[in-house]
């Protein structure tokens, strides 16, 4: 039995489950980007804002992408939603390999994300534990830093 299954070509209803499959998973992590640029991404802004720190180019293109999505998310989510099932109405059973390709590219943006944040915070994190150990000298005037005359 397992012959037969194994000669016969993938029907057009088989096809369309895997469509609908890659479809479903670009669509979970398209969920996870979003809901990070719209929830995490902004704490971690208000966090580089407090502590006034140079960030490197990626780290400020995301911020800016979370400022541009959270603004414009109301527009964004319905047109990404629409362009995300333009191949499968268009190519019913063969644009899988689309959804696969665009997955694996959102999915390296998510961590290439994260790593844009978490990179700084672990750098300001290294730099206030070396400052730790440091104190600031203390602001003394003249007469106090002199030691005191016996008489």
């Amino acid at each position: 039995m397992s012959e037969e299954h194994a000669d016969r070509p993938a029907s057009a209803s088989d096809r369309i489950w895997l469509d609908a499959i890659f479809l479903a998973g670009w669509l979970v992590l398209g969920m996870i980007a979003a809901a990070g640029l719209v929830f995490v991404v902004p704490k971690y802004a208000e966090i580089f804002t407090q502590l006034d720190v140079d960030l490197p180019v990626p780290t400020r293109l995301l911020l800016r992408t979370s400022t541009l999505f959270v603004s414009w998310s109301f527009v964004i989510l319905p047109l990404a939603l629409l362009i995300s099932i333009v191949p499968i109405a268009v190519a019913p059973g063969r644009s899988w390999p689309l959804y696969l390709v665009g997955s694996l590219a959102l999915l390296l943006l998510i961590v290439g994300g994260f790593f844009s944040v978490y990179g700084p915070m672990i750098r300001i994190q290294q730099a206030r534990a070396r400052n730790k150990g440091r104190t600031p000298p203390a602001a003394t005037s003249p007469a106090e830093s002199s030691p005191p005359r016996g008489r």
